[in-house]
């Protein structure tokens, strides 16, 4: 049924088009009917009966703001027999572009309010709830401009910004999916269509979007520990979730072995003591990255294995980020959980793996003892060029701090480069494409903030050398004035000056262009690392 709009309930909404002709009403009658299709036609339902609606007053509101901001572009225009023209008499003149602009985000930011208002108004409503309009328009715990506002930290946002963050939303509930089971989250949603949420499924609904506001913020570690609160909350109480209960997620969860579990631990542990004796040395244990795992898996293993911690002979070594874990446990058992006391009871002794120190000379043998066994392992042979390499690779391994595994994507690398007769030069460019990819793609494109930061960083390196040395800057080590050299040339655009103070660098190769040389050596390592 049409919606009878008049003149005066239009500009009672719509102040800005106030008027004492009829010009603006009478310009704007078809926006009135194109903004009723668009709304029942894809929020309401096209054989909804006006009269009927419990919004009736929104939606009046919302035909008329959309109306007006479809029609505001235009309002000022006429066609003339020379083509078209702007409205304008000696007493008023158009406004300027940005005041309309300003006018029609307004009249958006409004129309956008009074939609969701038409949303939330219309769940309860038996009709629509259960009809293909209502699974359509809220198919999302994030259906609403508000939701953004309220759970995601965007106090202007709107439903254009909602839909920019569809993607994103989707990604974040289907992991949710996997995790609480997709039978409760189709639950929830037509709870909150029929606007019948239990009341304990009311915090439960907070909780999830909450979650999905993290996501959204790519808050990755807030997110698992409010998921993971959320799982707590349904194992905690699964009787308030019968959805949850009756869902295969809850099953595997709780498979028909656990309640055995005892006595399977009790006869494993019996298989290890027994095994574990006979040996001459001491079974050792280790179980890396467990600080990586998902909250509830970290906290559920180390609970499993410390049963077998008393087994003689035998020694765990969990190798973990320490306060991440505590973090995890936090998720767990709740925020106030003495994460350290309740470590302490499972874990005897704490050791710190210490950073590389170029100072070090253990440290030091130990990495070049690492590097030459990576490159073996790359089958690569003695020769000028790969000493060169994995000199130059020491050297720097210090001041950028490359763990192993930087070491090991540094030649990987370089694998992926050779044959090359500037190992010496290339090695820098490889260690920023590790460590530092984001600058390293910045100085392929020739970023000059980018020259200027890496700049500032050899400045830093080259500070910290002086000091440490104590040397003044006539005996700085050339090796690390020559990059800061390069960056300032790159910035200059002038490498006159620069080629001639680093001659013997080039002593050997042919080159044509100093700036084109870098770039070339770049070149040969754009590769993407991750994959």
């Amino acid at each position: 049924m049409k919606m009878i709009i008049d003149k005066q309930t239009f500009e009672k909404v719509v102040f800005a088009a106030a008027s004492a002709n009829v010009y603006v009403f009478d310009a704007i009658q078809d926006r009135f009917e194109q903004a009723e299709h668009k709304l029942f036609g894809t929020v309401l339902g096209s054989d909804t009966d006006v009269d009927t609606l419990p919004v009736k007053e929104d939606v009046c509101r919302y035909i008329c703001l959309d109306a007006f901001y479809q029609a505001i572009p235009g309002l000022d225009l006429i066609l003339t027999d020379t083509g078209f023209g702007i409205v304008n008499n000696q007493n008023i003149s158009p406004a300027s572009r940005d005041r309309v602009e300003s006018l029609r985000v307004q009249i958006q930011r409004e129309a956008d309010y009074a939609l969701d208002c038409i949303i939330e108004g219309m769940t309860g409503d038996d009709a629509w709830s259960s009809s293909v309009c209502a699974r359509l328009v809220i198919s999302s715990l994030y259906y609403t401009g508000a939701h953004v506002r309220d759970f995601a930290g965007r106090p202007t946002a709107i439903r254009a910004d909602l839909l920019e963050l569809r993607p994103q939303i989707s990604e974040a509930e289907e992991y949710i999916r996997r995790e609480i089971s997709a039978v409760l989250f189709d639950h929830l949603l037509e709870q909150i269509r029929h606007k019948s949420l239990a009341e304990a499924e009311i915090p439960l609904v907070c909780s999830l979007r909450r979650a999905i506001g993290f996501w959204i913020n790519k808050q990755l570690p807030a997110f698992r520990v409010e998921l993971a609160n959320v799982v707590n909350l349904l194992e905690g109480c699964p009787d308030d979730f019968p959805a949850y209960k009756d869902s295969d997620a809850y099953k595997v969860k709780h498979f028909e072995y656990y309640k055995n579990e005892k006595e399977a631990n009790e006869e494993f542990k019996n298989v290890l003591t027994t095994y574990a004796l006979k040996q001459e040395k001491p079974i050792v244990i280790f179980i890396d990255e467990l600080d990586r795992c998902k909250p509830n898996f970290a906290v559920s293993l180390i609970e499993r294995i410390k049963h077998y911690f008393d087994v003689p002979n035998v020694v765990f070594i969990l190798l973990l980020n320490k306060e991440q874990l505590e973090n995890a446990i936090k998720g767990v058992y709740g925020i106030n959980t003495d994460a350290t006391k309740y470590l302490d009871k499972f874990i005897n002794f704490y050791f710190n793996l210490p950073k590389q120190n170029k100072e070090d000379h253990r440290t030091q043998y130990k990495i070049e003892n690492f590097i030459k066994v990576t490159m073996q392992k790359y089958s690569f042979t003695k020769s000028k060029d790969n000493d060169s390499f994995m000199k130059w690779l020491e050297y720097w391994s210090g001041y950028f701090s490359l763990s192993l595994r930087d070491l090991e994507k540094c030649v990987a690398l370089y694998a992926f480069a050779y044959p090359t007769n500037a190992a010496y030069l290339l090695v820098y460019f490889i260690i920023l494409k590790v460590k530092q990819p984001k600058l390293f793609n910045m100085l392929m494109n020739n970023d000059i903030k980018a020259q200027s930061e890496a700049k500032q960083q050899m400045e830093d390196i080259i500070k910290i050398y002086m000091k440490e040395n104590n040397v003044d800057e006539k005996n700085i080590d050339k090796s690390l004035t020559f990059y800061f050299d390069l960056h300032n040339s790159y910035i200059e655009n002038n490498f006159k000056d620069f080629e001639t103070n680093y001659s013997e660098y080039f002593r050997g190769l042919h080159i044509f262009s100093i700036k084109d040389f870098f770039k070339s050596l770049m070149r040969k390592i754009n590769i993407d690392m991750e994959r």
